[in-house]
C-alpha cells in the first residue's frame, strides 16, 4: 500500500507538471520579449505547485548571456538505484530548463521502501533544490545532498538523462 501511495504521489506530480506544460503549449499570448509563449513552454508563465511533490521554481526574466547548449522545455526521466539491502528505488525527476539554467523542478520516489531509504530521501528532498535551481546544467554534479549518497548518485543519472535529452 505503501508503495502505491508512492507511485500515485509520483503521478500526480507529473500530471500537475503535464498540465503546466499544457497551459505554456495552449497560450497563444507573447509576452513582453516578443516570444510566443504557445511555443515556447518555458519562457514565462503562472508557477506550478503541488502538494504530492517537492515543487521548487525561480523566475524565468533572467538575461542570459552564455551559450545556450541545450533545447528549452521540460523533461521528465526516472532513474533506478539500488540500496544496500537489495531493494530498488526509482526517483522520478521533472526539470523545466531555459538557456540551460534548471528554472523549476520536482523529485519524487517510487520502489520498495523502509524507514531508512525513507529518511536519506528526505533528506535529500529538503536539500536538493537549492543546489540546482538557477544553476547551469552543465556544472552540475552534486555529491551527497542532505546527506544521501546513493539518491544523491541516482539524481546525477537523471540530470545526465535529460542532458542526453535536450542535447538531441
Amino acid at each position: 500500500m505503501k508503495n502505491m501511495n508512492k507511485i500515485l504521489m509520483a503521478v500526480a506530480g507529473i500530471a500537475v507538471l503535464g498540465g503546466g506544460y499544457w497551459y505554456f503549449t495552449q497560450n497563444n499570448a507573447a509576452d513582453d520579449s516578443g516570444i510566443d509563449v504557445s511555443t515556447d513552454p518555458v519562457n514565462r508563465g503562472p508557477i506550478i505547485e503541488s502538494a504530492s511533490t517537492t515543487d521548487t521554481f525561480i523566475p524565468a526574466d533572467s538575461n542570459i548571456t552564455t551559450p545556450v547548449t541545450y533545447k528549452d522545455g521540460l523533461y521528465q526521466v526516472i532513474s533506478t538505484y539500488q540500496v544496500p539491502n537489495g531493494k530498488e528505488h526509482q526517483l522520478f525527476f521533472e526539470v523545466v530548463m531555459r538557456d540551460d539554467l534548471l528554472l523549476g523542478s520536482s523529485v519524487s520516489f517510487g520502489g520498495d521502501t523502509d524507514g531508512t531509504s525513507t529518511k536519506w530521501q528526505t533528506g535529500f528532498l529538503n536539500a536538493y533544490a537549492k543546489e540546482i535551481i538557477g544553476k547551469n546544467i552543465s556544472e552540475l554534479n552534486l555529491a551527497r545532498v542532505g546527506g544521501a549518497s546513493l539518491t544523491t548518485g541516482a539524481f546525477n543519472q537523471a540530470l545526465a538523462m535529460v542532458k542526453e535529452e535536450a542535447s538531441k
